[in-house]
């Protein structure tokens, strides 16, 4: 059953003053948390008007790997904080999240995974942090994202583990895909972290 108008206006303004808070802090909360908050809304949109959207409910269903996600934008982020501290020796884990506005603990999962492909290293204790373990001329984006993103192909049917698939010799669109798929590639690799490290921000 659809809301009153009241109803539909003090719901709206829940979520006016909810982002309202979240500006004036300057910082988001884990992207996981923001989903939950945008299935919650979503859902209280559809009582709301008593209907669903179609729209809304196609633009829930990402399927689009190709896109950067949360994970590989702050991970560059991350390495370009570290490469223009790298004179500081090891950085604590809380100054990068302070300095970039990202939860801490969200940054702890980016760089279990720039640890893992040793992109970055870091040590534990008084004192401790963590650091560039590439050159920044030497690293570029590409290598990060492929560090921190699962899947980042344009289709899933040229991804390295995907299973053969059955019209691949019929299918006539397939090299199109291959070439897109290298081609991100080769621009990615185009940009080194010493590049964006000299970009004036925006």
């Amino acid at each position: 059953m659809a809301h009153s108008f009241p109803e539909i206006c003090y719901y709206t303004s829940c979520i006016n003053t909810y982002f309202g808070v979240l500006f004036r802090i300057k910082r988001l909360p884990h992207p996981s948390v923001l989903e939950k908050i945008s299935e919650a809304l979503y859902h209280r949109i559809c009582i709301c008007f008593g209907k669903r959207f179609p729209v809304i409910n196609r633009l829930k269903n990402r399927d689009n790997k190709m896109l950067v996600s949360t994970k590989g934008r702050y991970a560059l982020s991350v390495m370009i904080d570290l490469a223009e501290h790298e004179k500081d020796g090891y950085v604590p884990l809380a100054d990068i999240a302070e300095r970039q506005g990202i939860s801490k603990k969200y940054l702890e999962a980016i760089i279990k995974d720039l640890v893992k492909e040793k992109i970055v290293k870091g040590i534990r204790g008084k004192g401790g942090g963590y650091k560039l373990n590439v050159k920044p001329d030497e690293c570029t984006a590409w290598d990060v994202i492929k560090a921190t993103e699962d899947n980042f192909t344009p289709v899933s049917c040229v991804t390295d583990d995907h299973a053969v698939c059955p019209n691949k010799t019929a299918c006539r669109t397939l090299p199109m895909w291959i070439e897109l798929d290298r081609t991100l590639k080769v621009f990615f690799e185009k940009y080194k972290i010493s590049d964006m490290l000299s970009e004036e921000p925006f």
